[in-house]
Formats: structure tokens, sequence, C-alpha cells
């Protein structure tokens, strides 16, 4: 079993961190089109609150959303 997680252990630091290749990945794209990456916290309606910041940014008129509890 410890022989095991060693050679698993091993494997892991052979594996390519793929959080980093799609940040750098992304920052290409952003520095393309001249893009910024925005944090939306993630409360459950973070696909509105995301809509939202891109309606903010491209838009005259400012748009709201309302966390409704039913």
């Amino acid at each position: 079993m410890e022989e095991q997680r060693r050679i698993a252990a091993e494997e892991a630091t052979q594996m390519p961190d793929l959080s980093t290749l799609e940040n750098a990945a992304m920052q290409k794209i952003f520095q393309k089109y001249d893009l910024e990456e925005e944090n939306i916290r993630p409360d459950g309606n973070c696909l509105y609150a995301a809509f939202a910041s891109q309606l903010n940014k491209t838009s005259s008129k400012k748009v709201h959303y309302f966390i409704c509890e039913g």
C-alpha cells in the first residue's frame, strides 16, 4: 500500500498543471481581444451576476439582479 502511494505521488509530480495551462490559454485570448478577467462571487446566482456585469460594461443602462428567496 505504501509503495502504491509513493508511485502515485511520483506520477503526480510528472503530470501537467492543468490550471496553469488553462490560465495561460485564457490570458492569450484576453490579450488578443483586450479583455479582463473578473472574479464573480460563487453565490448560486453567479451566472446572473456575470451576465449583469458584462451588460454594465457594454451598456449605458445599469443592470441589477435581485436574489429572491422562496
